[in-house]
């Protein structure tokens, strides 16, 4: 279902309450939303059989007693806010394979880009001038082919594709890492409006959320979620863009990367990349050829990309989001995850097994981080 903000104060506080995580937790969002629960529906139905009355009640008499709100919006006031639940058929329709797909997404722009073929286009905040240039010319002849370009909306590589795209007359998506009430970095207000009027800005975070750093891959799986295939145009090591490319492969997803020079420090990250498998993107048609099979499957609604890895077990997944982008120690990790360090050890030996972490100086990171 969709909602949109500012025409019913209550019916948007009982949204915003429902989708306070404090409130009610993700999964039990996500099971809800799936099973057609909106605010409404929870105040005046029956509990669902698999949910007992412990679980709901305090839920429901919460968003019951909610008062009136509204929801600044930071990106384009002169544009609702809708909010798009996981059952509604905008849902971008890739994200919704993904076993741990945002339960709700807040957006203003043309919600219809959600649905569309699109490709991730990614790469360093501090970006070199000749990979903000490829970043430029890749996003606009993905856009000038059909496709959507999304991003983060990071400085650097990530602006350089939005922009690339809107100079192409083409349509883009950024996926911010902040709520929808506050545009993040601040530097790219005036873009973030230019996408809300020419594609989309979204967020599955509440209002209020600042940029924590547990948000940024949790927004870039999101984005990887989201698209046909996700392009690394220049990344160190270690880095968030290889964060977004290790979410790509799990999610069964195409990984390109641009080569740089082996003297080019700017470059390693992709260069790894290419080393693990990823496909190698010397132009733009080189994007098209490899994302062209799972783009026909998308329109034609046949055969969505499967998984090429196994999905990752609920214990499994919490370890990898509490390890991050970081280097940690076994014990460190284990008190994060809340883990005993037995439990830990073994969850990371599997998950060494899959390439998925590797062990570094003074602990664990994500493999390709």
């Amino acid at each position: 279902m969709v909602h949109c903000f500012g025409t019913d104060a209550r019916a948007d506080a009982r949204w915003l309450t429902l989708l306070d995580p404090q409130v009610c937790p993700v999964p039990l969002q996500r099971q809800l939303l799936l099973n057609g629960f909106s605010p409404d529906c929870l105040i005046g139905a029956d509990n669902p059989p698999d949910l007992p009355a412990h679980y709901l009640d305090p839920i429901r008499q919460a968003v019951a007693a909610t008062s009136p709100r509204t929801l600044d919006n930071g990106v384009d006031p002169s544009q609702p806010i809708h909010l798009i639940t996981i059952d509604d058929p905008v849902y971008p329709p890739l994200l919704k394979l993904c076993d741990d797909a945002p339960p709700a997404l807040f957006t203003v722009g043309d919600i219809t880009a959600l649905s569309r073929p699109a490709v991730a286009i990614v790469g360093a905040r501090r970006a070199s001038p000749m990979g903000l240039e490829a970043a430029r010319e890749f996003a606009q002849a993905l856009a000038g082919a059909g496709l959507v370009v999304a991003s983060g909306l990071a400085l650097g590589i990530d602006g350089a594709a939005h922009s690339g795209a809107l100079d192409a007359d083409g349509s883009s998506v950024a996926v911010m890492p902040t709520g929808i009430d506050a545009v993040y970095p601040r530097r790219h207000g005036v873009l973030a409006r230019q996408l809300a009027q020419r594609g989309v800005v979204l967020s599955e975070f509440p209002p209020n959320t600042a940029p924590r750093r547990g948000n940024f891959p949790r927004r870039n799986r999101t984005l990887s979620g989201m698209t046909l295939g996700t392009l690394v145009v220049e990344a160190g090591r270690p880095s968030g863009s290889l964060i977004t490319a290790n979410a790509a492969t799990e999610q069964g997803r195409e990984v390109l990367a641009v080569p740089w020079s082996i003297r080019h420090p700017g470059g390693a990250g992709c260069l790894h990349l290419l080393s693990r498998g990823a496909t190698l993107a010397c132009s733009p048609l080189d994007v098209v050829n490899q994302v062209m099979p799972a783009m026909a499957a998308q329109l034609t609604g046949f055969d969505a990309p499967s998984e090429k890895t196994p999905k990752l077990t609920p214990v499994a997944r919490k370890l990898l989001e509490s390890l991050g982008d970081e280097c940690l120690s076994l014990d460190r990790l284990a008190e994060r995850a809340g883990l005993d360090v037995a439990e830990c050890q073994q969850q990371l030996s599997l998950l060494e097994i899959d390439s998925r972490v590797e062990k570094a100086q003074g602990g664990w990171v994500r493999a390709g981080a």
